[in-house]
Protein backbone atom coordinates (compact mmCIF):
# COMPACT_ATOMS: atom_id res chain seq x y z
CA UNK A 1 0.00 0.00 0.00
CA UNK A 2 3.02 2.38 0.91
CA UNK A 3 4.81 1.47 -2.45
CA UNK A 4 1.65 2.70 -4.28
CA UNK A 5 0.83 5.91 -2.39
CA UNK A 6 5.08 6.68 -3.44
CA UNK A 7 4.21 5.85 -6.70
CA UNK A 8 1.41 7.86 -7.01
CA UNK A 9 3.59 10.79 -5.65
CA UNK A 10 6.44 10.15 -7.82
CA UNK A 11 3.83 10.40 -10.82
CA UNK A 12 2.70 13.78 -9.45
CA UNK A 13 5.88 15.07 -9.04
CA UNK A 14 7.17 14.18 -12.91
CA UNK A 15 3.32 15.95 -14.10
CA UNK A 16 4.33 19.06 -12.22
CA UNK A 17 7.73 19.56 -13.76
CA UNK A 18 6.96 19.04 -17.04
CA UNK A 19 3.69 21.21 -17.01
CA UNK A 20 5.20 24.30 -15.22
CA UNK A 21 7.20 27.02 -17.58
CA UNK A 22 10.98 26.79 -18.21
CA UNK A 23 10.39 22.62 -18.01
CA UNK A 24 13.65 22.20 -18.97
CA UNK A 25 15.67 24.47 -17.26
CA UNK A 26 17.36 21.93 -14.56
CA UNK A 27 17.70 24.96 -11.92
CA UNK A 28 14.10 25.39 -12.19
CA UNK A 29 12.23 25.65 -8.74
CA UNK A 30 8.30 24.74 -8.07
CA UNK A 31 7.28 26.51 -5.27
CA UNK A 32 3.99 27.22 -3.33
CA UNK A 33 2.37 30.74 -2.62
CA UNK A 34 0.15 31.42 0.11
CA UNK A 35 -2.29 28.93 -0.95
CA UNK A 36 -0.48 25.49 -0.04
CA UNK A 37 -2.58 24.13 -3.01
CA UNK A 38 -1.61 26.70 -5.91
CA UNK A 39 1.21 26.14 -7.75
CA UNK A 40 4.00 28.27 -9.17
CA UNK A 41 7.43 28.08 -11.74
CA UNK A 42 10.20 30.25 -10.82
CA UNK A 43 13.19 29.64 -12.10
CA UNK A 44 15.90 30.03 -9.84
CA UNK A 45 19.56 31.49 -10.72
CA UNK A 46 22.88 30.09 -9.09
CA UNK A 47 23.37 33.35 -7.32
CA UNK A 48 20.56 35.21 -6.52
CA UNK A 49 20.13 39.18 -6.27
CA UNK A 50 20.84 40.62 -2.69
CA UNK A 51 17.47 40.38 -0.50
CA UNK A 52 16.26 38.11 -3.08
CA UNK A 53 15.30 34.84 -0.76
CA UNK A 54 14.82 31.29 -2.23
CA UNK A 55 11.25 29.70 -1.51
CA UNK A 56 10.54 28.02 1.46
CA UNK A 57 8.59 25.24 0.11
CA UNK A 58 7.95 23.57 -3.36
CA UNK A 59 9.72 21.57 -6.36
CA UNK A 60 13.46 21.59 -7.37
CA UNK A 61 14.32 19.51 -10.20
CA UNK A 62 17.82 18.70 -12.26
CA UNK A 63 18.80 16.44 -14.57
CA UNK A 64 19.59 13.46 -11.61
CA UNK A 65 16.83 14.12 -9.63
CA UNK A 66 13.11 16.06 -8.82
CA UNK A 67 13.10 17.27 -5.25
CA UNK A 68 10.44 17.56 -3.04
CA UNK A 69 10.72 20.35 -0.10
CA UNK A 70 9.20 22.14 2.45
CA UNK A 71 11.52 24.67 4.45
CA UNK A 72 8.64 26.77 5.65
CA UNK A 73 9.09 26.13 9.36
CA UNK A 74 10.49 23.09 11.91
CA UNK A 75 6.72 21.73 11.89
CA UNK A 76 5.95 21.63 8.32
CA UNK A 77 4.88 18.90 6.36
CA UNK A 78 4.91 17.39 2.63
CA UNK A 79 2.15 15.41 1.81
CA UNK A 80 0.73 13.54 -1.27
CA UNK A 81 -3.25 13.40 -2.08
CA UNK A 82 -5.91 13.11 -4.68
CA UNK A 83 -7.88 16.67 -3.90
CA UNK A 84 -7.18 20.26 -3.10
CA UNK A 85 -8.43 20.05 0.44
CA UNK A 86 -7.09 17.33 1.74
CA UNK A 87 -4.14 17.11 3.80
CA UNK A 88 -2.01 18.05 7.12
CA UNK A 89 -4.16 21.69 7.55
CA UNK A 90 -7.31 19.77 7.32
CA UNK A 91 -9.14 17.07 9.10
CA UNK A 92 -9.11 15.61 5.98
CA UNK A 93 -5.80 12.88 5.79
CA UNK A 94 -3.86 12.46 2.46
CA UNK A 95 -2.85 9.10 1.74
CA UNK A 96 0.82 9.59 2.39
CA UNK A 97 2.36 12.22 4.92
CA UNK A 98 5.88 13.11 5.50
CA UNK A 99 6.30 15.28 8.99
CA UNK A 100 9.23 17.17 9.64
CA UNK A 101 9.03 17.95 13.51
CA UNK A 102 9.74 13.79 14.54
CA UNK A 103 10.87 12.94 10.59
CA UNK A 104 7.81 10.33 10.73
CA UNK A 105 5.88 9.41 7.34
CA UNK A 106 2.20 8.86 7.89
CA UNK A 107 -0.02 6.76 5.51
CA UNK A 108 -3.25 7.86 5.90
CA UNK A 109 -2.71 9.69 8.97
CA UNK A 110 -1.64 13.66 9.02
CA UNK A 111 -0.45 13.24 12.35
CA UNK A 112 2.27 10.80 12.35
CA UNK A 113 3.43 9.76 15.99
CA UNK A 114 5.87 7.07 14.86
CA UNK A 115 8.33 6.62 11.94
CA UNK A 116 5.82 5.29 10.19
CA UNK A 117 2.52 5.39 11.50
CA UNK A 118 -0.15 3.80 9.54
CA UNK A 119 -3.78 4.30 9.87
CA UNK A 120 -6.27 1.36 8.06
CA UNK A 121 -9.30 1.91 6.51
CA UNK A 122 -11.96 -0.10 9.30
CA UNK A 123 -11.40 -2.04 12.15
CA UNK A 124 -12.14 -5.50 11.89
CA UNK A 125 -10.56 -8.71 9.92
CA UNK A 126 -12.01 -7.50 6.32
CA UNK A 127 -9.36 -5.38 5.87
CA UNK A 128 -5.54 -4.95 6.43
CA UNK A 129 -3.27 -2.18 7.59
CA UNK A 130 -0.25 -3.49 6.95
CA UNK A 131 0.84 -6.10 3.76
CA UNK A 132 4.22 -7.50 2.91
CA UNK A 133 4.76 -9.64 -0.34
CA UNK A 134 8.05 -10.69 -1.56
CA UNK A 135 8.69 -10.58 -5.19
CA UNK A 136 7.43 -14.05 -5.83
CA UNK A 137 4.10 -12.33 -4.31
CA UNK A 138 3.89 -14.44 -1.83
CA UNK A 139 2.55 -12.87 1.73
CA UNK A 140 4.86 -13.09 3.93
CA UNK A 141 3.00 -11.06 6.39
CA UNK A 142 -0.31 -8.91 7.40
CA UNK A 143 -1.66 -6.96 10.32
CA UNK A 144 -5.30 -6.43 9.94
CA UNK A 145 -7.39 -3.85 10.93
CA UNK A 146 -8.76 -5.78 14.19
CA UNK A 147 -5.14 -5.92 15.50
CA UNK A 148 -4.90 -9.97 14.51
CA UNK A 149 -0.89 -10.29 12.88
CA UNK A 150 -0.14 -13.01 10.54
CA UNK A 151 3.06 -14.54 9.55
CA UNK A 152 2.80 -16.82 6.51
CA UNK A 153 -1.46 -16.76 6.98
CA UNK A 154 -3.70 -14.51 4.67
CA UNK A 155 -6.78 -14.60 7.75
CA UNK A 156 -5.30 -14.44 11.38
CA UNK A 157 -7.59 -15.81 13.92
CA UNK A 158 -5.65 -14.54 16.95
CA UNK A 159 -3.31 -11.68 17.51
CA UNK A 160 -0.93 -13.29 16.52
CA UNK A 161 -0.99 -16.09 14.05
CA UNK A 162 2.03 -18.32 12.78
CA UNK A 163 2.04 -20.41 9.84
CA UNK A 164 5.11 -22.43 9.97
CA UNK A 165 7.82 -23.08 13.03
CA UNK A 166 8.88 -20.66 15.53
CA UNK A 167 12.25 -20.49 17.40
CA UNK A 168 12.89 -18.95 20.36
CA UNK A 169 15.52 -19.38 24.08
CA UNK A 170 12.31 -18.38 26.23
CA UNK A 171 8.71 -18.37 25.77
CA UNK A 172 6.63 -17.50 29.42
CA UNK A 173 3.11 -18.41 29.57
CA UNK A 174 0.88 -16.52 31.80
CA UNK A 175 -2.19 -18.61 33.96
CA UNK A 176 -4.74 -17.46 36.25
CA UNK A 177 -4.74 -21.16 37.68
CA UNK A 178 -2.41 -23.68 38.55
CA UNK A 179 -1.91 -27.09 39.95
CA UNK A 180 -0.79 -26.95 43.61
CA UNK A 181 -3.94 -27.35 44.70
CA UNK A 182 -3.03 -31.15 45.05
CA UNK A 183 -1.33 -30.82 47.58
CA UNK A 184 -4.24 -29.38 49.81
CA UNK A 185 -5.83 -31.24 52.98
CA UNK A 186 -9.69 -31.14 50.74
CA UNK A 187 -8.19 -32.71 47.93
CA UNK A 188 -9.65 -36.05 46.44
CA UNK A 189 -6.94 -38.16 45.52
CA UNK A 190 -8.78 -40.40 43.06
CA UNK A 191 -7.76 -43.96 43.50
CA UNK A 192 -5.35 -46.00 41.09
CA UNK A 193 -8.45 -48.59 40.43
CA UNK A 194 -11.12 -45.16 39.82
CA UNK A 195 -7.70 -43.96 37.09
CA UNK A 196 -7.56 -47.65 35.97
CA UNK A 197 -11.03 -47.35 35.13
CA UNK A 198 -10.79 -44.22 33.50
CA UNK A 199 -8.16 -44.61 31.06
CA UNK A 200 -10.23 -47.99 30.10
CA UNK A 201 -13.29 -46.07 29.00
CA UNK A 202 -11.59 -43.38 27.36
CA UNK A 203 -8.01 -44.33 26.35
CA UNK A 204 -6.76 -41.22 27.62
CA UNK A 205 -5.58 -39.81 31.20
CA UNK A 206 -8.26 -37.44 33.19
CA UNK A 207 -8.02 -33.75 32.82
CA UNK A 208 -5.91 -34.42 29.59
CA UNK A 209 -7.49 -33.25 26.42
CA UNK A 210 -7.52 -36.70 24.07
CA UNK A 211 -5.86 -36.65 20.87
CA UNK A 212 -9.08 -35.84 18.91
CA UNK A 213 -9.63 -32.50 20.66
CA UNK A 214 -6.17 -31.68 19.70
CA UNK A 215 -6.19 -32.31 16.09
CA UNK A 216 -9.59 -30.17 15.82
CA UNK A 217 -8.50 -27.00 18.25
CA UNK A 218 -4.63 -27.62 18.83
CA UNK A 219 -2.97 -27.34 22.04
CA UNK A 220 -3.78 -24.61 25.26
CA UNK A 221 -0.13 -24.80 26.52
CA UNK A 222 -1.24 -22.90 29.48
CA UNK A 223 -3.76 -25.50 30.16
CA UNK A 224 -1.86 -28.26 28.90
CA UNK A 225 1.05 -27.32 31.05
CA UNK A 226 -0.81 -27.33 34.69
CA UNK A 227 -2.74 -30.14 33.28
CA UNK A 228 0.63 -32.43 33.13
CA UNK A 229 1.65 -30.71 36.17
CA UNK A 230 -1.44 -31.96 38.20
CA UNK A 231 -0.45 -35.50 36.99
CA UNK A 232 3.31 -35.72 38.47
CA UNK A 233 1.39 -33.88 41.30
CA UNK A 234 -0.88 -36.53 41.80
CA UNK A 235 2.00 -39.53 41.08
CA UNK A 236 4.18 -37.95 43.88
CA UNK A 237 1.20 -38.18 46.04
CA UNK A 238 1.05 -42.31 44.92
CA UNK A 239 4.25 -42.82 45.28
CA UNK A 240 4.25 -40.92 48.98
CA UNK A 241 1.20 -43.26 49.43
CA UNK A 242 3.42 -46.68 48.22
CA UNK A 243 6.48 -45.44 50.05
CA UNK A 244 4.92 -45.14 53.60
CA UNK A 245 3.11 -49.06 52.48
CA UNK A 246 6.30 -50.12 51.86
CA UNK A 247 7.43 -49.62 55.24
CA UNK A 248 4.85 -50.76 56.55
CA UNK A 249 5.48 -53.70 55.29
CA UNK A 250 9.40 -53.90 55.57
CA UNK A 251 8.53 -53.19 59.61
CA UNK A 252 5.79 -55.87 59.49
CA UNK A 253 8.48 -58.38 57.90
CA UNK A 254 11.37 -57.82 60.37
CA UNK A 255 9.08 -58.45 63.17
CA UNK A 256 8.22 -61.83 61.55
CA UNK A 257 12.04 -62.29 60.98
CA UNK A 258 12.33 -61.39 64.86
CA UNK A 259 9.78 -63.93 65.49
CA UNK A 260 10.76 -66.29 63.62
CA UNK A 261 14.31 -66.69 64.77
CA UNK A 262 12.91 -66.29 68.38
CA UNK A 263 11.07 -69.83 67.71
CA UNK A 264 13.81 -71.44 65.88
CA UNK A 265 15.71 -70.23 68.83
CA UNK A 266 13.53 -72.31 71.16
CA UNK A 267 13.08 -75.31 69.20
CA UNK A 268 17.36 -75.41 68.54
CA UNK A 269 17.20 -75.47 72.47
Amino acid sequence: MTRTFLFAGYALLFSLAGSAPHGNDPRIERTTADDPHAHAGTPRSENPPTGETHASSGIAQSCLSTHVFNDCNSSGYITFGFNAVSGASSGVADPLTIQRSNMSVGVNNNNPQAKLHIKGSGVDNTTSSLLVNNNANTELFRILDNGNVGIGTANPQSMLAVNGNLTAKRIVVTSNGWSDYVFGNDYRLPSLLQVEEYIHRNRHLPDVVSAEEVKKNGVDLAANQAALLKKIEELTLYLIEEHRQLEKLAAQNERLEAENRKLEAHFNN
